[in-house]
């Protein structure tokens, strides 16, 4: 589908044609090659159809049959306010520059200096797993054992 519009209406040659869909830059193909699909049946915007639960590829096999979904070419305008659009997201992006990392609670926990040289007695419980972990205790849980 899209192969054939680009050769017959966009004039590509066939060397010149995306070998592979990557849905992840959807948009910079729209932008490099002036085309856009049209009548996408899901929310949002065009994804990845192996990011969606069967139903919805559903829908869409079903818009793309019936030709309710489908590859258009841009005209010359379309392809060139597209081009602009998508450079003014891109610079904006630039702009903003990356997020900072934010810290994960599930990250290892750091003890203060004061904790660290003021525990000199065990935390509650820590005997007990010491003492299983090593192997020493062994029969002297709740359950009492009869010899």
């Amino acid at each position: 589908m899209l192969s054939e519009l680009l050769r017959d209406k966009k004039n590509f040659e066939e060397k010149d044609l995306p070998k592979t869909m990557k849905w992840a830059f959807y948009d910079d193909l729209c932008c490099e090659y002036g085309v856009e699909l049209v009548g996408w049946t899901e929310p949002g915007n065009v994804c990845n159809p192996a990011d969606l639960k069967t139903p919805a590829l559903q829908r869409i096999l079903n818009a793309i049959t019936t030709g309710q979904c489908y590859w258009r070419a841009l005209n010359d305008e379309e392809w060139v306010t597209k081009r602009s659009v998508r450079a003014e997201a891109i610079a904006g992006d630039k702009a903003k520059g990356r997020k900072a990392k934010s810290k994960s609670s599930s990250g290892r926990k750091v003890k203060s200096r004061e904790t660290i040289e003021g525990s000199d007695e065990e935390p509650e419980g820590a005997s007990v797993e010491a003492a299983s972990r090593a192997g020493e205790g062994e029969g002297t849980g709740d359950c009492e054992t009869s010899t």
